[in-house]
């Protein structure tokens, strides 16, 4: 294929569905808008599936289309329970690709090694993680991660043909164009009411309970929670974080995309109290942050919490304020300096929007044709 011919590359991308259903999936939708160039067709995987017939069919299918590349967005809670449609999916789909001369390329969302597991059944669990990181990767002509700390996780474990660290990606076209007050409104409040938020699922890793906390440390802002559970497993933490907030917390539930976007404008501070937690048997760690993408379509001064992948983005980019909230009263001072400082919110909202600028979803988009085309001429 001449490199320079990019209608005649073919690209079938494996992902789930968007639209306020799955950050993943708005992830794909933003990506592909970016692939003008190349013709593409989405396959979605089941969702909350363990039906292996509708994994292999999803894979069969994803085999028979006319794709010189197959693209997967790869998390491991997609594929069933302790991901083990894996073992169904991908063996499939990579003979159904050989057998069809079609490149694969992986991207992962999350990563998981030996270290992020715990016990019970502690040895065992890490060998299964093992042989799952080399069941998703061996066949793989390409691994993309989106960020360091991903990549270090995975490559310190399981070799791989060949990978990159590319940025999440942020969209800078904005979905809503309200002005501050307009979107303060529609949330209830006055022009004059500062809002601090926490947009996205309420979930334990999400630290909504902190939210809380801080809230009733300040009592004289508004906190705005601006979304619900993901699934029915976080219903009840979910419940929990309704039935203890104070007057002045509002929980909006899960919000239609435009509504959503809305709270990033409404908001004078962003805050992401977010923490590694033990589920099922491992450790949730953040490899990387749509919402944090979202703050940077918006140039929404954002506070999170100190974890390795926003003390990355700080150390390089001075466009957040990181901090530890396990001390409440110390990171609600925080919060009450940033909020009384125009000049410091005004300075991170500068900062973050040229972050955007040079992380935008254009220049992914460029990155992942290089590798579309390398993958194909490679072969």
């Amino acid at each position: 294929m001449c490199s320079d011919d990019l209608t005649r590359l073919n690209l079938t991308v494996v992902s789930v569905p968007g639209g306020g259903e799955s950050g993943i999936g708005d992830y794909t939708n933003e990506l592909i808008t970016e692939l003008s160039k190349i013709t593409t067709e989405t396959i979605n995987l089941p969702l909350d599936s363990n039906n292996p017939f509708k994994f292999a069919r999803c894979a069969l299918r994803a085999g028979q289309t006319d794709a010189d590349v197959i693209h997967i967005q790869h998390e491991y809670g997609l594929f069933g329970v302790g991901s083990v449609m894996s073992w169904v999916f991908f063996p499939l789909l990579y003979f159904m690709a050989a057998l069809h001369d079609i490149s694969v390329v992986v991207t992962y969302h999350e990563a998981l090694n030996k270290n992020l597991v715990t016990q019970p059944l502690k040895r065992l669990k890490q060998q299964y993680i093992m042989l799952l990181n080399m069941c998703i990767t061996f066949n793989s002509e390409h691994v993309v991660f989106l960020s360091e700390t991903s990549a270090e996780k995975l490559t310190s474990s399981v070799e791989m043909n060949s990978y990159s660290v590319l940025s999440h990606g942020v969209n800078l076209s904005k979905e809503t164009e309200l002005t501050k007050d307009e979107a303060k409104r529609n949330f209830g409040y006055d022009s004059t009411d500062v809002v601090i938020s926490e947009p996205g699922y309420i979930e334990p890793r999400k630290g909504n309970d902190i939210i809380l906390k801080l809230a009733k440390q300040l009592p004289k802002f508004e906190f705005l929670i601006a979304g619900g559970p993901p699934n029915e497993d976080y219903t009840e933490y979910a419940e929990q974080i309704q039935e203890q907030a104070p007057a002045n917390v509002q929980i909006t539930g899960r919000l239609p995309p435009n509504r959503f976007h809305q709270s990033f404008v409404a908001s004078d501070l962003i805050v992401l109290p977010y923490r590694n937690t033990k589920q099922k048997g491992i450790v949730n760690s953040l490899n990387q942050s749509g919402i944090f993408n979202r703050c940077a379509t918006y140039s929404t001064p954002t506070i999170t919490s100190r974890l390795d992948h926003f003390c990355a983005i700080e150390q390089q980019w001075d466009c957040i304020i990181t901090c530890k909230f396990n001390n409440t009263k110390t990171s609600s001072h925080l919060i009450e300096d940033t909020i009384s400082s125009e000049s410091r919110r005004a300075e991170l909202s500068t900062k973050i929007r040229e972050y955007a600028q040079e992380n935008s979803f254009k220049k992914v988009g460029r990155q992942h044709t290089d590798i579309y085309r390398s993958v194909v001429g490679s072969k």
